[in-house]
């Protein structure tokens, strides 16, 4: 055959060699020969085309250049490309694997790399003309058939049930960073692996990799060369090419705006419609024409300071926490900007990053704050004055670079030392957090007391008016009293004497015990004896002799 086979290296004839079956160093020294030096040599010329063409998709393309660029999120259109490309252009395993990765790595998604990884080890043009030869042009069409739709069917299911799992990790993989100790162990690698290729090629000179490299070109040529128009107009084709157009270039030329979107329409880049409504809108099919639906009712969140949501656990990015304080010291800040979209077309046109320009907006905003607190007043006083002014800034510098949001809220999440030294500062914190407490209860306090003492103050001071005014009404009450007294005793003063002398002991003797002896009623006197209240025993009588009272 003219292409690989996966028992077999690519370009060579499959080994005929028995595996020998005896023991000891030498079946260690032949293995380590045929893993080092032949299967090397059968492959070696395939892995320096797909590292070389890796290395030029990786530079020449920008890293979404498949998304933004092309317009690529995924679906069925990526993955039929693939197909048409991988079909006719035969790359070996060894050579489609860094391929797929640097697609990848440049936006394709999982699906169209894996329909890439199927379809390119599978045919070629060389054995496209043989199968056409011998098997007729019916049998071909079922073959390429097959291999295309079985590897869509794969790419498909793989983008529907780990499409974003495989994202997320490839995302992770280029954020994380290596250790220098295994940084060094990939660069030996890399080294050896570098120098095994060298020698491979001076043993080889690549004689088979070019020989079969020749024999797919030229089978392709003779194949573009045999191509006419009439096997592009027979029914088949034509129903095909129809298929494709309704599922794949229709859904490309809509544009769905859903409740809280706006949608923006483009032809030939210039913008045709900038604030559709919800509902179902046409254009020009991709690249010819672009639609876009842009949430402008979601709140969306800028981490400043981290990674990772929002809630939760916040990993720290020392790149961009830390921030030197008036009496330099050094704060380990993560905030939060929320903002929304107020205008799509500058939003979605504008500058392209729109949360790597806020994100650095407000970054420069808080160091200048920050530069100008004391760390103290960091922990304790000025962190809401500092997100109200941050906030202020950071609205004014959207405004003015036209990005086409509406910042709402800036918090600062977490304010600490940086680790090394974080707990020796969580507890100068706490100091001065119950310094304030308590100087805050104290206030509390004076201010509870003296509103008592007011309070008291008025009550004795309205107390003491009454008592005056009871006063003077009863002295004004008594002097009214005399006055009516003395007027009555003017008129008549053995009369009123005698009603005063009456009314005085009345009200002295009220509550004496008071006896009457009526013996002498024959002379007109009347004795009264007085004894001590509440007592029963009459007092003694009156001397002979003692004058006799009335």
């Amino acid at each position: 055959d003219e292409h690989c086979h996966e028992s077999e290296p690519c370009g060579t004839e499959p080994s005929l060699t028995p595996i020998p079956q005896a023991g000891g160093p030498g079946r260690i020294q032949r293995i380590l020969r045929y893993a080092f030096v032949t299967l090397l040599d059968d492959i070696a010329f395939w892995m320096v085309i797909g590292i070389v063409l890796s290395g030029v998709l990786s530079a020449a393309l920008p890293d979404d250049f498949f998304t933004r660029v092309i317009g690529w999120d995924g679906g069925l259109l990526p993955m039929l490309a693939m197909a048409v490309v991988g079909v006719p252009l035969y790359l070996c395993a060894s050579a489609s694997t860094p391929v797929a990765a640097a697609l990848l790595a440049k936006g394709l998604s999982p699906g169209a790399a894996l329909v890439f990884l199927l379809t390119g080890p599978a045919s070629s043009a060389s054995s496209i003309a043989v199968v056409g030869k011998m098997l007729g042009r019916r049998r071909l069409r079922a073959y390429l058939g097959s291999i295309a739709g079985v590897s869509i069917t794969a790419g498909l299911l793989l983008d529907r049930f780990g499409g974003e799992a495989i994202r997320a990790t490839l995302l992770a993989a280029g954020e994380t960073v290596d250790s220098p100790a295994f940084a060094a162990v990939k660069t030996a690698s890399a080294a050896v692996f570098a120098l095994a290729i060298a020698a491979s090629m001076v043993r080889t000179r690549f004689r088979d990799g070019l020989r079969d490299l020749r024999a797919h070109i030229r089978g392709l040529a003779e194949g573009a060369r045999a191509l006419t128009w009439r096997d592009l107009a027979t029914g088949p084709s034509l129903a095909l090419m129809l298929a494709i157009f309704v599922g794949v270039i229709g859904p490309r030329a809509t544009l769905v705006v859903e409740p809280g979107q706006l949608g923006i329409v483009r032809h030939f880049g210039q913008v045709v419609a900038a604030d559709l409504e919800p509902g179902l809108h046409f254009h020009l099919p991709a690249p010819l024409g672009r639609g876009d639906a842009v949430d402008v009712d979601w709140v969306r969140d800028v981490a400043i300071g981290f990674r990772g949501p929002v809630t939760g656990r916040r990993a720290g990015n020392e790149e961009t926490s830390f921030y030197l304080t008036a009496d330099e010291n050094i704060l380990d800040v993560r905030s939060v900007v929320q903002y929304r979209v107020t205008d799509p077309v500058a939003y979605t046109l504008g500058t392209g990053e729109v949360d790597d320009t806020l994100r650095g907006a407000t970054r420069a905003v808080l160091v200048d704050l920050i530069a100008g607190r004391a760390i103290d007043a960091m922990y304790t006083t000025d962190r809401k004055s500092i997100e109200t002014a941050a906030l202020v800034a950071v609205r004014r510098h959207t405004e003015r670079l036209g990005l086409g949001i509406e910042v709402v809220g800036l918090r600062l999440l977490d304010v600490h030392a940086p680790s090394d030294v974080h707990d020796a500062f969580r507890d100068v914190a706490s100091a001065l957090e119950d310094r304030e407490r308590e100087i805050s209860d104290a206030d509390g306090y004076a201010a509870e007391q003296t509103a008592a003492a007011g309070g008291q103050a008025a009550e004795l001071g309205e107390q003491a008016i009454a008592s005056a005014a009871t006063a003077v009404g009863r002295s004004r009450g008594g002097a009214a009293s005399f006055a009516g007294v003395a007027a009555g005793h003017a008129a008549a003063p053995r009369l009123t004497e005698l009603r005063l002398y009456l009314e005085t002991l009345e009200r002295a003797l009220a509550k004496a015990t008071k006896y009457v002896n009526g013996s002498r009623a024959t002379t007109g006197d009347i004795d009264l004896w007085i004894g001590s209240t509440g007592s029963k025993e009459l007092p003694p009588p009156p001397a002979v002799g003692a004058p006799q009272r009335p």
